[in-house]
């Protein structure tokens, strides 16, 4: 496994947003993991949708 290299400044930047309750302006993409399937699936639709076939798709944020 790769190591990753995360700046002091991103670290300190995810853990106080984490800290305060609040999404994270830097670094998200440290944390957000398991979302593999869900972004090709995302994909596969925009790739549909340019071949014209239609789709629909609800998208619920928390």
């Amino acid at each position: 496994m790769a190591k990753l290299k995360i700046t002091k400044k991103v670290c300190t930047s995810l853990i106080n947003s984490l800290a305060a309750g609040v999404v994270p302006i830097t670094g998200l993409e440290q944390i957000a993991v398991g979302r593999e399937k869900e972004l090709n699936s995302l994909l596969q639709n925009l790739n549909d949708i340019a071949e014209g076939i239609a789709a629909f798709r609800f998208i619920i944020v928390n």
